[in-house]
């Protein structure tokens, strides 16, 4: 969704979804800025697509700051590490295996998303999380018509709630079981009373709310009776990191992405290779070339990639031309 008038050349939002599309646009066409367009969309996406991140996820941005002289893009990351009981042998003793899970307690590090939406509009913003978030309020508390894909997705959870055991808190997540667990069809009202009751708590108590407060309680409390070493003191402890962003030239384009812990070097190491290459018209020799320089930047996300504080390699020389 795109927005022109005088205050703007160009102003454009996208979202997965098109609610916290128009939600982004109409901070835009109030007198907001790039943040606070933005937040409000991700408030609003975490209610209208739940089936995304929302309010248990990460949060990673990249921030052009033109007001400074020496303008240049900023990184911001604020993603929670994992429990700090959950070393290797504890996961290996309660999973039975030595393969890591794709779902369930074991799955799930602090969620630092929440803190990153108070952090970056204390720094950039120039309207209130109180204001910013309404929208998504109104959504979770008076419901949204589901899209086709939101449809289909809250029918496949119904695996996801039995993998849980059937757990009440899950079941109750949201205002009518049957209708998001196997009769959910498109145009359908969602109503999320307790995504509501989150909402507002953040709206009144700020982030203390969740890191140190009930949500997060409730967070380690309901991993923990199914086997998660998730505490309240870890939820407690998240902190986030403004970071230099890496960065490769590709042909006369300056290519910007995050550091580790995120995969941003990988894209950066793919182009690197492409740089220079002939890639010629689009078909099968470029598209060729294209997949064998990303399986060769995925080979090494996977060797070098990981915690930034236990890498050995630096994340610069995995795009550099050595």
């Amino acid at each position: 969704m795109t927005i022109e008038g005088p205050r703007f050349a160009r102003g454009c939002v996208a979202t997965p979804h098109y609610l916290a599309s128009a939600v982004g646009l109409g901070v835009l066409a109030d007198g907001g800025n790039a943040i606070d367009a933005i937040i409000a969309a991700n408030l609003a996406l975490g209610v209208v697509a739940p089936y995304f991140c929302g309010y248990g996820g990460d949060l990673f941005a990249i921030v052009y700051d033109g007001r400074r002289g020496d303008a240049r893009p900023l990184g911001y990351r604020s993603a929670g590490r994992a429990p700090a009981a959950a070393t290797p042998d504890a996961v290996r003793e309660r999973c039975g295996g030595d393969t890591m899970p794709v779902v369930g307690p074991h799955t799930v590090t602090v969620p630092g998303g929440v803190w990153g939406w108070f952090e970056l509009l204390d720094r950039f913003g120039t309207r209130s999380f109180a204001q910013l978030c309404e929208p998504a309020l109104r959504y979770a508390a008076e419901g949204f018509p589901l899209t086709r894909r939101g449809a289909s997705t809250f029918a496949g959870c119904s695996a996801m709630y039995d993998y849980f055991g059937r757990e009440p808190r899950f079941e109750h997540t949201f205002d009518d079981y049957h209708a998001c667990y196997g009769a959910a069809s498109t145009g359908e009202r969602l109503v999320q009373p307790g995504l509501a009751r989150t909402i507002a708590a953040l709206r009144d108590d700020g982030p203390a709310a969740y890191y140190g407060g009930p949500i997060g309680t409730a967070i380690a409390q309901t991993l923990q009776q199914h086997g998660g070493l998730m505490t309240e003191a870890d939820i407690a402890a998240h902190t986030s990191a403004w970071v230099e962003p890496l960065h490769a030239r590709f042909g006369p384009v300056d290519v910007y992405e995050l550091p580790p812990p995120t995969q941003g070097v990988t894209a950066l190491e793919a182009l690197r290779i492409l740089d220079g290459c002939d890639l010629g018209a689009d078909g099968p020799d470029r598209q060729h070339l294209m997949i064998e320089a990303v399986k060769l930047a995925l080979a090494d996300r996977d060797d070098y990639v990981s915690d930034p504080d236990a890498m050995t390699t630096d994340p610069e020389a995995l795009s550099s031309d050595e």
